[in-house]
């Protein structure tokens, strides 16, 4: 399901500077549903969970940012056709002029993960990156 919504599907990130504080505002694609950003979240906190985790000396790749969710969504007009349905802003299908023979969704999907997974993100992500007192 990730790699349906491949690169286009992904949000883009603002930096935002803050008190010296580099962090970096999420902007979803206008056409995605809101409920796909939280389901990406869990695979962005098991990425963190497993760079902060397995290997701390380890420099090669980029290190997991500070990204704030927001309300805010993206200017872009790409999109990615043939999701399913459900994967698509409903306003933003509203609005489409074809959309069966333009976006050709498909299907609804189920987006979730065990409710254990994501408590288990958030809970290690914290103890990992709270630092000791």
């Amino acid at each position: 399901m990730i790699e349906d919504l491949g690169v286009d599907g992904m949000s883009s990130d603002e930096e935002e500077v803050i008190n010296g504080q580099k962090r970096y505002l999420i902007i979803p694609p206008q056409w995605r549903d809101s409920f796909i950003g939280p389901w990406l979240r869990v695979f962005d906190g098991l990425c963190m969970y497993h760079r902060l985790e397995s290997d701390a000396t380890d420099g090669r790749g980029r290190r997991p940012r500070d990204r704030v969710a927001t309300n805010r969504l993206g200017a872009s007009r790409k999109f990615v056709a043939g999701l399913p349905i459900n994967a698509y802003r409903k306003s933003w299908l509203d609005k489409q002029l074809d959309v069966k023979n333009v976006v050709h969704p498909g299907p609804a999907q189920v987006y979730s993960h065990d409710p254990a997974l994501a408590v288990w993100v958030a809970y290690h992500l914290i103890v990992l990156t709270t630092p000791n007192v």
